[in-house]
């Protein structure tokens, strides 16, 4: 029922949290399999919690060259934005279900495509597909940036949401 990448993954167990910049999606398929009604499913918190402690274990675009990342990896990217596309539909959750009868619910968020195991299939009209509706952006390298803008950055952590909040900023 699992796909590949999730063959190791159980219904009630996380993977590793050093899986976190690495493996995100994995991550973020075990949050989903291991809500509960006193813990629903909620990766920003996650994630924010693990950058708030360790910012610079995330590799930076501006930094390093995008093939020497592996692929579906955490990334860091100071940058531009562009343009904003017109919103995409996609299914939030999805049921899936194997030959042998046995479904699943997954999540799909922050992923374009899903990998299915072997004869399974998505039940896109099931009661647990949802769907629902995100932004799309198209960012670029902020133009003109002095080489000491890189280095400054590269090595300190960001001002977050709550230095803001203790400022009255936001």
């Amino acid at each position: 029922l699992y796909p590949p990448h999730l063959q190791t993954l159980s219904l009630v167990g996380m993977p590793s949290t050093d899986d976190w910049v690495s493996r995100p999606l994995t991550v973020i398929h075990g949050l989903y399999a291991a809500q509960t009604a006193d813990h629903p499913f909620n990766p920003t918190a996650f994630f924010e919690e693990r950058l708030r402690l360790d910012w610079l274990s995330v590799p930076s675009l501006n930094d390093v060259p995008p093939h020497s990342l592996p692929p579906q990896s955490l990334v860091r990217f100071r940058a531009m934005l562009q343009d904003m596309m017109d919103p995409e539909y996609y299914l939030d959750t999805y049921e899936v279900q194997d030959a042998q009868g046995n479904r699943a619910v997954f999540s799909g968020r922050y992923q374009d495509n899903v990998q299915l195991a072997e004869g399974a299939t998505i039940l896109p009209d099931a009661e647990n597909s949802k769907y629902a509706e995100r932004q799309c952006v198209y960012a670029v390298p902020i133009p003109a940036e002095m080489p000491w803008v890189k280095e400054i950055s590269s090595q300190t952590v960001p001002v977050t949401r709550a230095h803001l909040t203790t400022c009255n900023l936001t």
